[in-house]
């Protein structure tokens, strides 16, 4: 008898099977990838105060995800030694969610847990502090301060705040009449000296 070869069967539209071959398994798409975690910034307005100013310190917070992230953790910070909150605090916060404590001549501010950061976006948290003696004061916010859905911001946030006297050395009264006698008289011891 003759043996004739049959030809493998095409199906329209799909991949051709040859007897034998090996089984090709699709790989899955549309995995949703991990949240970009949030990031934290500090700043001190103005940065450099004499005795008469007193400095807003200011915490962004900014989400770069497409979702809300909410603080699993209240943020907690605390002001250097040297600085303080000052009798009015104005604290304010423009994250969704519950207000800022921050307890006048204090120096921790706290933005409860359950606050939220919006998609795509920032806010910020600000309150009026003081220094009590002159200096530059630095104020950190650790890695891991900032804990959310989205994650916990990897890199630590620095303020530097410095205090400087910027006052003009002023004479006293007595010495103010004193001054002009004595030029006087080393005006009139000079030119005795001219003239012999």
């Amino acid at each position: 008898p003759t043996n004739t070869p049959v030809a493998p069967t095409t199906t329209p539209g799909g991949p051709t099977n040859t007897p034998g071959g090996p089984t090709t398994t699709p790989t899955p798409t549309g995995i949703p990838g991990s949240p970009t975690p949030p990031t934290l910034s500090k700043r001190f307005s103005p940065p450099v105060i004499n005795e008469h100013r007193d400095p807003t310190l200011i915490i962004t917070l900014c989400n770069p995800n497409s979702s809300l992230a909410y603080l699993l953790a209240p943020l907690t910070d605390t002001l250097p030694d040297g600085v303080v909150i000052t009798a009015t605090p104005n604290a304010s916060t423009t994250c969704g969610g519950d207000t800022v404590t921050a307890t006048a001549g204090g120096s921790t501010i706290i933005l409860p847990a359950g606050s939220s950061i919006p998609a795509a976006g920032c806010c910020t948290v600000s309150v009026n502090t003081i220094p009590t003696r002159l200096g530059r004061f630095v104020n950190t916010l650790s890695i891991n301060a900032l804990q959310t859905s989205n994650g916990s911001n990897t890199v630590p946030a620095n303020g530097t705040l410095i205090a400087a006297d910027n006052r003009v050395p002023m004479l006293s009264g007595w010495a103010m009449i004193l001054l002009p006698a004595f030029l006087a008289l080393v005006a009139f011891a000079a030119m005795r000296r001219r003239a012999t």
